[in-house]
């Protein structure tokens, strides 16, 4: 049976108000597709939105794409070719190595400092500057380092508590306080570990199936998180998933691009046929607005008026007007 809304207990409406995948006369516009010579990865776009951040997917670097110009204007030899993140003041882009992360100045394009992280696998800079988080392959419980951005010292490491190899996917609220994240499970049916960077307490917000993205309001009430074939919206106030849209049945990840800053939208792509989706929050619908061949990192601009992709096979970056 097909699942298309759901609260964490009971149906919030009859099931003819259950929201479902709908074509789109209105699609993303394609406003430009510029070549690489090498194969792009993950993608950043800076605070001021005129210049995009792109790891190599072969881990050599990362290279500076003007927008305005449509060309590459630097490259930051051996910086890693992981995900990448840029701070919110916009001087600092920090990328995960093979086993470091990378912190670069942007406005050098220089590397500042290489911080030893053995297997890291994501890095996320908090909104309000003050501290970095990672996390790593292969590090029981899904151990997860909190490190200050003053002096890049560790101030604390923790794990989920939970039979995990690895976390699969984190978040941060927009007043820092709070860290989401989900870690790789055999288990379909998973929980969101809430974690106050206070104290370090934790609290799991439950009925999640094979969470594998996430994205946070910008006024932090809450939680979008995809799964396979759908996505969930949940309160980070109540700990409760209000409900779920579908968007398929084969058992592909849903990737959670952004929120915009109304926070009336958030895009999506399911990546079964690399179907673009944007997701009404007050409808509870989900339009299905483009289609890509393939597609390796996504990133929205600060006015969600712009999506940056990558496609790794083709070596280029998209732009696409929404």
């Amino acid at each position: 049976m097909q699942r298309k809304i759901f609260s964490s207990t009971d149906f919030l409406n009859p099931v003819t108000d259950f929201p479902s995948p709908v074509s789109s006369s209105h699609g993303a516009m394609l406003l430009d597709s510029i070549p690489l010579a090498f194969a792009p990865k993950d993608i950043d776009v800076s605070v001021e939105g005129h210049e995009l951040f792109v790891s190599h997917e072969d881990g050599s670097g990362v290279s500076v794409i003007n927008i305005a110009e449509r060309q590459i204007v630097s490259t930051i030899e051996r910086s890693g070719g992981g995900d990448i993140a840029v701070s919110p003041e916009g001087e600092t882009l920090y990328v995960a190595g093979e086993h470091e992360c990378v912190v670069i100045d942007i406005q050098r394009c220089a590397i500042k400092q290489v911080i030893d992280a053995e297997g890291i696998d994501r890095v996320a800079a908090s909104p309000d500057g003050r501290f970095i988080c990672m996390t790593f392959r292969d590090a029981p419980g899904g151990l997860i380092r909190v490190l200050e951005t003053a002096e890049y010292k560790a101030e604390s490491d923790f794990d989920l508590g939970r039979m995990s190899n690895a976390t699969l996917v984190m978040a941060l609220s927009p007043d820092s306080r709070y860290i989401y994240a989900a870690e790789i499970s055999d288990d379909p049916d998973s929980a969101v570990a809430v974690i106050d960077t206070v104290d370090y307490s934790q609290v799991d917000i439950p009925g999640f199936r094979n969470p594998c993205s996430m994205a946070v309001s910008r006024e932090g009430r809450y939680l979008y998180v995809g799964g396979f074939d759908e996505m969930f919206i949940a309160d980070t106030t109540t700990h409760r998933i209000h409900y779920a849209l579908e968007f398929g049945s084969r058992g592909y990840p849903v990737n959670v691009i952004g929120v915009t800053p109304d926070e009336k939208y958030v895009y999506a792509i399911h990546t079964c046929n690399f179907d673009l989706y944007r997701i009404d929050t007050q409808e509870r619908t989900a339009e299905r607005i483009d289609v890509f061949e393939s597609v390796g990192g996504a990133v929205l601009n600060r006015e969600g008026t712009r999506l940056y992709t990558t496609h790794p096979d083709r070596q280029w970056v998209s732009i696409y007007a929404l």
